[in-house]
């Protein structure tokens, strides 16, 4: 099952997440339990005050935000601060003390008491379950941007599509197609663990999902890169099942042995600091670099 995650302790984050689609998705509650948040007024106000006047001037993402977001009501504020916590239950490359401050940043906006004791702010809670990578934290505006639209696009719909949808995580993974970047968002990735963690992978690298589906399949990764999103989840958990009954076990992940070192590098890049060839010629830097890369120590003075 794809809720196994090694060593890491998935079951508060997926909690968490049920907590929000009961909350959030499947009515107009909040996360928090401070009222109506989650409806189609306050994310159309985060659509025309953040995503249709994105700011290139000066400032982090939260300086910016805030600048965008002043005009907007108390209720807009703690809506955008419930959204970036979604959005950061997944990333484990970002401390849960970082997350805490970033949700609680915005959330002060609203100048409303911030509920520091929700259950859903604990360590554990914000703990994570899989890196990001770097390009996550960089473009955490598309990654906003990508989530108001999806919401907007989810609560046109009514009460028995949206159950339907969440009952069904293919469905669910063909409709994220038709939001725009859609097929290229982290936080796709992520939705579809939290939402269906028994079908959906802890993978949310474009690249480790090609590098993985490359590894088992034979498949060369520029021929994966013109497949669709859902294409590449239906491999993966092609892949599972194999192995699964390869392995006799459910419990498997493929960040963890044995399924790891299946397809993880197995040439770690290495690399070389404060060498100057004007001031020393390095004679043997081929046979040094073949020595280094086969697992041996080289050391000069």
């Amino acid at each position: 099952m794809s809720r196994y995650c090694g060593e890491i302790d998935a079951k508060p984050i997926l909690k968490a997440a049920e907590h929000w689609k009961r909350s959030a998705l499947l009515s107009n509650g909040s996360v928090f339990g401070t009222g109506q948040l989650w409806i189609s007024e306050h994310l159309d106000a985060l659509d025309k005050n953040f995503v249709n006047q994105l700011e290139e001037g000066e400032g982090d993402f939260f300086q910016k935000l805030e600048r965008q977001l002043q005009s907007t009501g108390l209720e807009v504020k703690q809506l955008a601060a419930e959204m970036l916590w979604l959005m950061l239950l997944c990333p484990s490359n970002i401390s849960a003390a970082k997350k805490h401050s970033g949700i609680k940043t915005i959330w002060n906006w609203s100048q409303q008491p911030f509920p520091a004791d929700s259950p859903w702010l604990t360590d554990e809670t914000l703990a994570g379950v899989g890196s990001a990578g770097t390009a996550f934290n960089t473009n955490r505006w598309r990654e906003l941007v990508f989530f108001i639209r999806l919401m907007i696009s989810f609560k046109k719909f009514s009460l028995t599509e949206r159950e339907a949808l969440l009952n069904n995580g293919w469905k669910f993974s063909d409709w994220l197609a038709t939001i725009p970047e859609g097929e290229t968002r982290q936080l796709r990735h992520m939705l579809l663990f939290l939402l269906f963690p028994d079908n959906f992978e802890r993978i949310f690298s474009g690249g480790d999902r090609r590098k993985i589906v490359s590894a088992f399949t034979g498949k060369p990764i520029v021929q994966l890169k013109k497949l669709a999103a859902v294409e590449i989840d239906r491999m993966l958990a092609d892949i599972r099942l194999a192995k699964e009954a390869e392995y006799d076990t459910k419990e498997l992940d493929f960040y963890v042995e044995p399924l790891r070192a299946l397809w993880g590098d197995k040439n770690p890049e290495s690399w070389l600091f404060s060498w100057n060839p004007k001031h020393w010629q390095w004679e043997s830097l081929v046979d040094d670099r073949a020595a280094t890369r086969n697992g041996n120590t080289v050391t000069h003075r």
